[in-house]
């Protein structure tokens, strides 16, 4: 490209009538560099180009960095070429392959190239491998050109626009989709106002969005309302030609932030769902003050960014549940005492300066209480968030006492374990080193820091919609499980609530890049199992927004013929299992008995009691049938 680029300066500065040679050129044989010229563009055009393509046809190339390097050498093909020279296919490359890198190449911000961008040299950002000022150059040199092109050749311009949505949505290649459907080509217009002159929309688009007239003031109407309704104004698809950038219903696609790419909360979906990649085209949603929302194109996955909610729990009185209005231990029944027994003394140890309160009904025949308090945060500067509030689960026999958070997610305030009194007693392995302690005059190996407190931070929500059965599914990231549910299911499995709030546990898909274990040799990697967490909720409506209303689970795990997540192809061969709850069975009950004499042989996080009894409800009594 650069030799043509040479000869086509050469042949204009010695054919320039009335003007003399460069020196050096005087005896140049402008019909050799005419001939030589034609047959250097005729191997681009008949060779270079069609391989090109080739490489990056959606079905044999998923790599999009290497996606991004072709479409940047596509342009680059095209750089000498002038008014007179364009046709279809040079449009055509030109609009879809700009617009691809304007979705899918992070562009460097430094003044030198994308190498810049990289504090390791040893490793740097994927390269597109010409100087990004140049086809920034290239692509802004045209643009004049290829709209006076589209405006002249009107079919060659909606067949190029065709291509650009095929390329953006990956639903094809320049020239065909990739199911072979051969759609009507729709008849694309450039906004019809001064101030939107290359923003193309097809016929399929409203009448007065194509013509503009949704631009003009209506009666009565101020700036700011105008502002709004323009801006706003609903579009399915639009190709802005004068910035490159392809919009889809109103949703812009860019990459998705850095930042993103990299919070914990992602790793699993960019694991498993984009399969590594160091980048993800997006569409952005709807962003407002404390939210940003980004939909994964052609993925079904949305990915909110929250900020940090900086309102001071404490101060709003609803969120401590207002049924828990018992100051603990004021008013405790005669029956109610065991709950003193095991907390009063212990209290001021683990939770110094809380006080706590318990619900009004009487706990005397429960295998546990839940007590919630607020404990005081250290000092945060101008940060208002003061108190973070605690649950405390005290278990009767053998008694043990856990402490939670209570933790914003999204909005949602869920629970973090962070303290037990007895590690082999505890449904998860507490972080930390345990430690010898007593509690009810039980000595036990404790586990975590029960005085631990939070403060506001970002959350990230990622939803998905795989299918309208299913409907939308809300990621629940592991620590939210920790100590609800057995821990050997937590690190098994991967937990999606709907939208009815029972949960899904998604098996996790084994790493086949790690060397089978020789017991692994010859079993069945293809059939998975499954959760399901169903929750009966108490009665009445919290309206209160901090996610009050308390809920029993009923957890069962039935096999599937494969891992395909959005099908159930129940394996029926295999039983339905209902897993029962050591840690509230009833003191003297089989259950409580069989489930300690496990605990002396492994923390009760790595022991599942099923049952194959057909449990409609979590009281109900049912049958042990299997132990892991």
């Amino acid at each position: 490209v650069r030799i043509e680029g040479f000869f086509k300066f050469a042949l204009k500065k010695c054919t320039t009538a009335g003007q003399p040679r460069p020196r050096g050129l005087e005896f140049l044989e402008t019909w050799k560099v005419e001939k030589a010229m034609k047959e250097l563009r005729q191997t681009l055009d008949a060779r270079v180009i069609p391989m090109l393509e080739y490489w990056i046809d959606p079905i044999r190339c998923k790599n999009v960095d290497a996606s991004n390097l072709v479409h940047a050498h596509l342009i680059y093909l095209f750089k000498n070429y002038t008014y007179e020279e364009f046709d279809y296919r040079s449009i055509s490359v030109l609009l879809t392959s700009q617009v691809y890198l304007s979705i899918n190449h992070r562009f460097s911000n430094k003044a030198y190239d994308d190498l810049a961008d990289s504090s390791d040299p040893s490793k740097p950002p994927p390269s597109i491998q010409i100087a990004q000022s140049e086809i920034f150059d290239i692509i802004q040199g045209k643009r004049y050109h290829i709209l006076k092109y589209m405006k002249n050749n009107p079919k060659d311009a909606d067949a190029a626009m065709e291509a650009v949505v095929r390329v953006a949505t990956s639903t094809g290649t320049r020239a065909e989709r990739t199911d072979k459907k051969e759609l009507k080509q729709r008849r694309w217009k450039s906004i019809g106002h001064p101030t939107c002159y290359g923003r193309f929309v097809p016929d399929t688009e409203d009448d007065k969005l194509r013509d503009g007239s949704y631009r003009k003031p209506k009666s009565g109407e101020n700036f700011e309302k105008w502002m709004l309704r323009v801006t706003t104004k609903e579009v399915g698809i639009e190709v802005n030609v004068q910035i490159s950038e392809f919009t889809l219903q109103n949703h812009k696609m860019m990459l998705l932030d850095p930042s993103i790419m990299k919070h914990k909360d992602f790793q699993h979906t960019r694991k498993t769902v984009l399969a590594g990649a160091s980048d993800v085209a997006c569409a952005e949603v709807v962003h407002t003050t404390n939210r940003y929302h980004w939909r994964l194109v052609g993925q079904r996955y949305d990915v909110m960014s929250w900020a940090p909610d900086k309102r001071n729990y404490h101060d709003i009185k609803a969120a401590l549940n207002h049924d828990y209005s018992r100051k603990f231990p004021n008013k405790l029944r005669p029956g109610e005492t065991w709950i003193a027994e095991v907390l009063l003394e212990k209290l001021p140890l683990i939770l110094p300066d809380v006080t706590l309160y318990m619900s009004p009904n009487d706990q005397s025949n429960m295998p546990f209480a839940h007590l919630l308090g607020w404990i005081e945060n250290p000092t945060q500067g101008d940060i208002p968030f003061t108190h973070t509030l605690k649950e405390v689960v005290v278990s009767y026999n053998p008694p043990v006492v856990t402490v939670f958070n209570v933790k914003e997610y999204g909005r949602r305030h869920l629970r973090t374990l962070e303290y037990t009194s007895n590690m082999s007693l505890c449904l998860h392995e507490v972080a930390g080193e345990p430690y010898p302690d007593r509690v009810g005059g039980v000595l036990a190996m404790s586990g975590g820091i029960p005085m631990t407190t939070v403060s506001p931070e970002p959350s990230l929500v990622i939803t998905r919609a795989l299918t309208s059965e299913m409907g939308t599914q809300t990621l629940i990231p592991s620590r939210f499980m920790a100590g609800l549910i057995p821990a050997c299911l937590v690190d098994k499995y991967i937990f999606w609530q709907s939208e009815d709030d029972n949960l899904v546990g998604y098996e996790i898909p084994k790493d086949t890049s790690i060397e089978a274990d020789a017991t692994d040799i010859g079993a069945d990697t293809q059939s998975s199992t499954r959760l399901k967490i169903k929750l009966t909720k108490a009665n009445g409506v919290d309206n209160s927004g901090f996610c009050n209303t308390a809920a029993n689970a009923m957890i069962q795990r039935f096999a599937v013929v494969d891992l395909d997540e959005e099908s159930e192809n129940i394996d029926k061969n295999r039983p339905i299992l209902t897993l029962l709850n050591v840690v509230t069975a009833p003191a003297g009950s089989l259950l409580k008995q069989i489930g300690m004499l496990l605990s002396r042989l492994d923390n009760l996080s790595q022991v599942l009691v099923w049952s194959q009894s057909e449990v409609q409800n979590a009281q109900q009594a049912c049958s042990i049938d299997f132990i892991e």
